[in-house]
Protein backbone atom coordinates (compact mmCIF):
# COMPACT_ATOMS: atom_id res chain seq x y z
CA UNK A 1 0.00 0.00 0.00
CA UNK A 2 1.49 3.29 -1.04
CA UNK A 3 0.93 6.56 0.80
CA UNK A 4 -0.28 9.45 -1.35
CA UNK A 5 2.01 12.46 -1.26
CA UNK A 6 0.16 15.72 -1.98
CA UNK A 7 3.06 18.14 -1.75
CA UNK A 8 2.51 19.34 -5.32
CA UNK A 9 -1.08 20.31 -4.52
CA UNK A 10 0.10 22.03 -1.35
CA UNK A 11 2.79 23.95 -3.27
CA UNK A 12 0.34 24.99 -5.96
CA UNK A 13 -2.21 26.30 -3.47
CA UNK A 14 0.52 28.14 -1.56
CA UNK A 15 1.74 29.74 -4.78
CA UNK A 16 -1.75 30.82 -5.77
CA UNK A 17 -2.43 32.39 -2.37
CA UNK A 18 0.90 34.25 -2.28
CA UNK A 19 0.60 35.48 -5.88
CA UNK A 20 -2.96 36.62 -5.19
CA UNK A 21 -1.95 38.48 -2.04
CA UNK A 22 0.98 40.13 -3.81
CA UNK A 23 -1.34 41.24 -6.65
CA UNK A 24 -3.80 42.65 -4.13
CA UNK A 25 -0.94 44.45 -2.38
CA UNK A 26 0.25 45.94 -5.67
CA UNK A 27 -3.25 47.16 -6.45
CA UNK A 28 -3.57 48.71 -3.01
CA UNK A 29 -0.21 50.47 -3.38
CA UNK A 30 -1.37 51.90 -6.72
CA UNK A 31 -4.65 53.01 -5.16
CA UNK A 32 -2.81 54.61 -2.25
CA UNK A 33 -0.49 56.55 -4.56
CA UNK A 34 -3.33 57.70 -6.81
CA UNK A 35 -5.53 58.87 -3.93
CA UNK A 36 -2.74 60.72 -2.13
CA UNK A 37 -1.69 62.51 -5.33
CA UNK A 38 -5.30 63.44 -6.07
CA UNK A 39 -5.78 64.65 -2.50
CA UNK A 40 -2.75 66.96 -2.79
CA UNK A 41 -3.93 68.39 -6.14
CA UNK A 42 -7.53 69.14 -5.20
CA UNK A 43 -8.63 72.38 -3.59
CA UNK A 44 -12.09 71.21 -2.51
CA UNK A 45 -12.00 70.34 1.25
CA UNK A 46 -14.78 67.72 0.97
CA UNK A 47 -13.03 65.93 -1.91
CA UNK A 48 -9.71 66.12 -0.08
CA UNK A 49 -11.28 64.61 3.04
CA UNK A 50 -12.88 61.81 0.99
CA UNK A 51 -9.61 61.05 -0.82
CA UNK A 52 -7.71 61.05 2.49
CA UNK A 53 -10.16 58.54 3.96
CA UNK A 54 -9.80 56.39 0.87
CA UNK A 55 -6.01 56.57 1.21
CA UNK A 56 -6.20 55.51 4.87
CA UNK A 57 -8.47 52.61 3.93
CA UNK A 58 -6.00 51.58 1.23
CA UNK A 59 -3.15 51.74 3.73
CA UNK A 60 -5.04 49.63 6.29
CA UNK A 61 -5.89 47.00 3.67
CA UNK A 62 -2.31 47.03 2.42
CA UNK A 63 -1.01 46.40 5.93
CA UNK A 64 -3.47 43.52 6.31
CA UNK A 65 -2.37 41.99 2.99
CA UNK A 66 1.31 42.27 3.95
CA UNK A 67 0.63 40.60 7.31
CA UNK A 68 -1.19 37.78 5.52
CA UNK A 69 1.71 37.29 3.07
CA UNK A 70 4.17 37.13 5.97
CA UNK A 71 1.91 34.69 7.82
CA UNK A 72 1.66 32.41 4.75
CA UNK A 73 5.42 32.44 4.20
CA UNK A 74 6.18 31.72 7.86
CA UNK A 75 3.64 28.90 7.87
CA UNK A 76 5.28 27.41 4.79
CA UNK A 77 8.73 27.65 6.37
CA UNK A 78 7.42 25.99 9.56
CA UNK A 79 5.92 23.17 7.48
CA UNK A 80 9.24 22.55 5.73
CA UNK A 81 11.20 22.58 8.99
CA UNK A 82 8.78 20.12 10.61
CA UNK A 83 8.73 17.80 7.59
CA UNK A 84 12.53 17.57 7.62
CA UNK A 85 12.54 16.68 11.32
CA UNK A 86 10.03 13.83 10.92
CA UNK A 87 11.52 10.37 10.50
CA UNK A 88 11.30 8.90 7.04
CA UNK A 89 8.76 6.14 6.52
CA UNK A 90 10.00 2.62 6.97
CA UNK A 91 10.42 0.01 4.27
CA UNK A 92 7.31 -1.92 3.24
CA UNK A 93 7.03 -5.33 4.88
CA UNK A 94 4.47 -7.93 3.83
CA UNK A 95 3.27 -9.17 7.21
CA UNK A 96 1.12 -11.92 5.73
CA UNK A 97 4.06 -13.44 3.89
CA UNK A 98 6.22 -13.35 7.00
CA UNK A 99 3.48 -14.92 9.09
CA UNK A 100 3.10 -17.71 6.51
CA UNK A 101 6.82 -18.46 6.68
CA UNK A 102 6.84 -18.55 10.49
CA UNK A 103 3.74 -20.68 10.92
CA UNK A 104 4.35 -24.41 11.15
CA UNK A 105 1.67 -27.05 11.02
CA UNK A 106 1.70 -29.71 13.68
CA UNK A 107 3.08 -33.08 12.63
CA UNK A 108 -0.15 -35.06 12.34
CA UNK A 109 -1.00 -37.67 9.74
CA UNK A 110 -3.47 -36.47 7.17
CA UNK A 111 -6.85 -38.04 7.52
CA UNK A 112 -9.00 -38.06 4.37
CA UNK A 113 -12.07 -39.38 6.14
CA UNK A 114 -14.99 -37.37 7.40
CA UNK A 115 -14.95 -36.55 11.15
CA UNK A 116 -18.21 -38.42 11.57
CA UNK A 117 -16.75 -41.57 10.10
CA UNK A 118 -18.25 -41.34 6.63
CA UNK A 119 -15.98 -42.07 3.79
CA UNK A 120 -15.61 -39.51 1.05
Amino acid sequence: MEMRDDTTARSASFGIVVVGLVAISAGLVAMLVITTQAAFRTTDPAARKLLARLAWLSLALLCLAVVMVIWCVLRRIRYHVRSQRLPKSSEYVNAWELAGKRFKLPDEPEDDSDPEGHEL
